[in-house]
């Protein structure tokens, strides 16, 4: 009886313990995607004001290949309203080589 007691014990503290490891990774993956969302949303402002006062606001193709795939990812990661906004003007823009 103090046998299996003992076990019972021993396999929740061990479960517990998995339990406690696996919130403090997605802790961690939390943080994570969350500083990757601040630097994409940082970046795709970064190309908006860049070329928003010009007259008609042109992106070269590397700018707009890499805005595409920043707001992509952006998107998936939970992104704003207003990083949507600024990416729908600019999907508009001119794209020069």
């Amino acid at each position: 009886m103090m046998n299996s007691l003992a076990s019972w014990m021993s396999n929740i503290a061990v479960i517990l313990g998995a339990i406690a490891f696996a919130w403090k990774v997605l802790k961690k993956l939390k943080d994570i995607t969350g500083g990757v969302s601040s630097m994409e949303r940082d970046r795709i402002t970064a190309i908006y004001y860049k070329h928003c006062d010009e007259d008609e606001p042109q992106l070269r193709q590397y700018e707009r290949e890499s805005l595409d795939k920043l707001f992509a990812s952006y998107e998936t990661l939970g992104g704003n309203s207003f990083v949507h906004d600024l990416y729908e003007q600019m999907r508009h823009w001119k794209v020069i080589t």
